[in-house]
């Protein structure tokens, strides 16, 4: 894995298939369905990079401080040239199955990360995981990311130009960013942006117990 793979699929029928290391796809990691668990080790600090789709068709288990790094464009193959290009398209995270991840990283400044189908989530607990935006827009798509991390650094923009994309032209928006913030005090900034990567961030200073704050 640490070379490189270019689409990566796992399946388990039965216990459990154990990542213990770092992964790099240059094309799509699919979690094939099976009554098993595919899981990235506990107590490991292990980065699985994908440059194509997340796909989830299993039980797929997080774990401890483990990162899924969505780091397109991949390459796609053109029947025309044939030759393998960068994709035009943003990536997916997909499914069937809805992902608990811990840490997940948006790193994409060309097309951008998508929720396809599916709502998912970040934070494995109330103090711990964070959804970081390097580059790229981070589209909702008529889904809901929960952060079940509830400090206020468990959102975080650290390149230029990452944002959460929400927008829908509809009465009731579906694409919701859902903050698990209770007690804890502070600025928790949900960091929106539109289309065409004007920043609009929406920040909630929060000082009191105010439960689950979804925007």
């Amino acid at each position: 894995g640490g070379n490189g793979f270019y689409n990566f699929e796992q399946r388990s029928n039965s216990g459990s298939i154990a990542n213990n290391g770092n992964h790099h796809c240059r094309g799509y990691y699919k979690v094939w369905p099976g009554a098993g668990v595919v899981s990235f080790g506990a107590g490991g600090n292990f980065t699985n990079q994908i440059a194509g789709d997340f796909i989830n068709g299993g039980i797929f288990t997080h774990n401890s401080t483990n990162t899924i790094l969505m780091d397109g464009p991949g390459p796609v193959y053109d029947v025309l040239t044939n030759t393998y290009i960068n994709s035009t398209v943003p990536q997916n995270i997909t499914g069937p199955s809805v992902t608990a991840f811990t840490n997940l990283t948006i790193n994409n400044a060309t097309n951008g990360v998508k929720l396809n189908g599916v709502n998912a989530s970040t934070g494995n607990s109330t103090t711990a995981g964070v959804f970081t935006l390097t580059a790229g827009p981070f589209f909702l798509n008529s889904q809901r990311l929960t952060v079940k991390n509830n400090n206020t650094t468990a959102v975080a923009v650290t390149g230029t130009d990452g944002y959460v994309v929400s927008e829908n032209n509809v009465a009731v928006n579906p694409s919701i960013l859902q903050w698990n913030i209770g007690a804890t005090t502070g600025a928790h900034i949900f960091p929106f942006g539109k289309d065409d990567g004007t920043y609009i961030p929406v920040t909630f200073n929060n000082s009191g117990d105010v439960g689950n704050i979804s925007i």
